[in-house]
C-alpha cells in the first residue's frame, strides 16, 4: 500500500499521523478474497451487501478474466462454504467449495495451460535446435 507522505503531510502531524495509520493497517494488506472468507459465511447482511454489488458487476469476455471473476463471485457467495470435518483430527471448520460447474472451467483451463506450456516447450527447443550446426543437432538428438 502506498502512502504519500508529502502531501499527508502538508496538512498537520495529527491528520499525517491518522492518515498513515489507516492506510498502512494491517486489515488493508489483505485481498477482497482473504475477508471474504472470514466474513461472508459469518455475517448475513455483510453477504447480502456482496450478492447486491455483485449484480451490478459485468463479467469480463476473456476466459481466463471471467474464470478469475467467478472465482471471487464464488468467495463472496455464502452458499459455497459449507461444514467440514477434517479426517485426520476430526475438527470441523466451516470452508470454501468452487460450485461444481466453476471447478470444471478452472480444471479445464489449468490442463490448456499445461498444453500450452508442453507446446512452448517444444517450440522453443525446435528453435534453439534449428540455430545450431548440423552436426551439434544430430548429437543433440541421440542425447534428449
Amino acid at each position: 500500500m502506498n502512502f504519500d507522505s508529502l502531501n499527508w503531510g502538508r496538512c498537520g502531524d495529527n491528520i499525517f499521523k491518522l492518515a498513515q495509520e489507516w492506510t498502512l493497517a494491517s486489515y488493508r494488506k489483505q485481498a477482497l478474497a482473504q475477508l471474504a472468507e472470514k466474513i461472508i459465511p459469518k455475517d448475513t447482511s455483510v453477504a447480502n451487501f456482496a450478492r447486491i454489488a455483485m449484480q451490478k458487476w459485468q463479467r469480463p469476455v476473456e476466459q481466463k478474466d471471467a474464470i478469475e471473476f467467478d472465482i471471487l463471485c464464488a468467495t463472496l457467495n455464502p452458499d459455497n462454504y459449507r461444514d467440514y470435518t477434517d479426517p485426520d483430527t476430526g475438527d470441523k471448520e466451516l470452508r470454501f467449495f468452487y460450485p461444481e460447474q466453476l471447478a470444471a472451467e478452472i480444471n479445464k483451463l489449468q490442463q490448456l495451460r499445461l498444453i500450452d506450456d508442453y507446446f512452448f516447450h517444444m517450440a522453443r527447443r525446435a528453435f534453439s535446435e534449428a540455430a545450431l550446426p548440423r552436426e551439434q543437432r544430430d548429437a543433440r538428438r541421440i542425447w534428449l
